[in-house]
């Protein structure tokens, strides 16, 4: 986790100041949902605020944010290329499924992150969550 200075009162009325932490490392994210990673391990120590989740590509080439990592069931090489257009940073599969080499060497060429959890996509969500991941609003 990356960790950013805050000042903060007390009740004395003093600023003082504190830790807040910020994001996971891919790392973390591969840890928490027990993810298998297939490529570009070298970029685990990417960190990441937040999370998208959905199997329709079009509804998510409209996120806002770089650096969101996707969860997805659609094992696809159109996941890659969402991925790539809306700068994401890493591409993780849920459901068990497992990446084709069209996934895994259009991933390699553009340096993309891929892995994949047995989890499911609603379990692997919360869990990211429940460690400070945020969500698309």
């Amino acid at each position: 986790m990356l960790s950013i200075a805050k000042l903060s009162p007390t009740l004395d009325g003093l600023m003082v100041q504190k830790e807040e932490k910020v994001g996971l490392t891919l790392k973390e994210v591969a840890q928490i949902l027990e993810a298998k990673v297939y490529c570009e391990e070298h970029q685990l120590e990417a960190v990441c605020e937040r999370a998208a989740a959905g199997d329709l590509m079009s509804d998510l080439l409209r996120i806002p944010y770089d650096g969101v990592i996707l969860l997805t069931g659609l094992t696809s090489v159109q996941a890659v290329r969402t991925c790539l257009l809306t700068n994401m940073k890493a591409l993780i599969f849920v459901r068990g499924k497992e990446p084709n080499e069209e996934i895994l060497t259009e991933a390699r060429i553009h340096g993309l992150p891929i892995m994949n959890t047995r989890l499911s996509l609603f379990s692997s969500c919360g869990r990211l969550y429940a460690k400070g991941i945020k969500g698309i609003p």
